[in-house]
């Protein structure tokens, strides 16, 4: 039998280094999107807020947080504001936005601008039902004309006339009865389908599952500044 060259102790120990370094490496190379980047002020020092992603060997998981750059690079002397989790903040500035877009006085607005959206819609396919209506009612007239030749004064020019004549009602008629198929079939959302999916994209929003949060960041908020006395 060959004798072990290190105990089982210490091979134990160099097993749990080797994890412990296995995910401190992980945990630095992972790539976090910082929301709220280039938004974050600073309310002791008015720099830039910037994000930072350490391992926390006590609690074993990687500690995410935004810290102002001032601080970062030259000190706590020059700039004495904490720290503040990446995820609190940004838990935090989402509800407020979610509650600023998604107001009542958004929901009525989205509201009446479908139904007027609506309504033009339909305006529109009654305006085209109407023009067709009155070239279908012209068509007539002018074949009625033609018969009325013809029986005087038989022309081959004329049959043609007619023939093209007839065709033009046949596609009038097919076209009016699809825009009347459409006008019956039309599908609109109701006012409570409307307010549900609103809901829904406000509670998306507070949970940071839009696909387009960054627009919405970077169209709704100007600054985010963090300091001792809140955000």
């Amino acid at each position: 039998e060959i004798p072990a060259i290190i105990s089982r102790s210490d091979c134990a120990f160099v097993q749990e280094k080797r994890e412990g370094n296995k995910h401190k490496f992980l945990g630095h190379k992972t790539v976090e999107n910082y929301l709220l980047s280039g938004k974050i002020t600073c309310d002791c020092c008015g720099a830039a807020l910037v994000g930072e992603r350490r391992w926390d060997k006590r609690r074993e998981k990687p500690y995410v947080k935004y810290m102002c750059n001032i601080r970062k690079r030259q000190g706590k002397s020059v700039c004495n504001s904490k720290p503040i989790d990446k995820e609190m903040l940004e838990s935090y500035v989402l509800r407020m936005l979610a509650h600023e877009v998604f107001c009542e006085n958004m929901l009525e607005r989205i509201i009446g601008y479908y139904r007027q959206y609506c309504d033009g819609i339909d305006n529109d396919l009654l305006d085209y039902t109407e023009m067709l209506q009155k070239k279908v009612a012209q068509t007539d007239k002018d074949m009625e004309t033609l018969l009325d030749l013809l029986q005087r004064t038989p022309s081959e020019a004329l049959m043609g006339r007619l023939a093209r004549l007839e065709d033009e009602k046949k596609e009038a008629l097919r076209e009016l009865h699809n825009v009347e198929l459409a006008i019956e079939s039309a599908d609109r959302l109701s006012d409570a389908e409307i307010t549900g999916a609103f809901d829904l994209a406000r509670l998306l929003l507070r949970q940071g599952k839009l696909s387009n949060l960054r627009q919405l960041v970077e169209m709704f908020i100007d600054e985010v500044v963090v300091g001792e006395s809140g955000i």
